[in-house]
């Protein structure tokens, strides 16, 4: 199934989910539930429609959102330039301590998808941004260039992230 490798396979096994049937007879909650348990991208079991596929190979007439599919595909993409992103000045946060990153003007809910499928979450990550950094995010979400220092989403951040504590 896409978006089902032998990590993601490892992880469903191990919450004693092994068949195409079990997973194609998720409900929406069990969905979220799964992907919560698995701490993988927030709301990845859905968009990747993984329980319509399973219809699917079970032989059911169900179709596939193409688009959202190819969104899927897309944070995919991007997840793997995470590496090209200073952490260490960024700081590592989870989906857990998510902020609402659509509060900064300027990211809409695609671009809060694209930043936390590299792993920025929270305000005092983006507000730890360095022009270095906005350039390499800038880059990895794919994004106009430029828009992240143009918009000023690291001066924002650190204005959410204090009225926060």
């Amino acid at each position: 199934m896409k978006g089902i490798g032998p990590f993601i396979e490892e992880k469903l096994n191990a919450l004693g989910i092994y068949t195409y049937l079990q997973v194609s007879k998720m409900t929406s909650k069990l969905e979220t539930d799964v992907n919560e348990a698995i701490e993988f991208f927030p709301g990845r079991v859905k968009r990747d429609q993984w329980v319509n596929q399973a219809k699917i190979l079970l032989g059911e007439d169900v179709k596939l959102d193409e688009k959202a599919l190819k969104q899927a595909e897309d944070l995919e993409r991007i997840s793997k330039k995470a590496e090209s992103i200073d952490f260490a000045t960024l700081g590592v946060a989870s989906a857990s301590e998510k902020d609402s990153l659509q509060t900064i003007k300027g990211i809409g809910p695609f671009i809060e998808e694209k930043l936390n499928a590299l792993g920025i979450y929270t305000f005092e990550q983006v507000g730890n941004m360095t022009p270095e950094i906005e350039t390499q995010v800038n880059k990895a979400i794919e994004f106009f260039p430029g828009r992240v220092k143009r918009d000023e989403w690291a001066k924002q951040a650190r204005q959410l992230d204090k009225g926060k504590k």
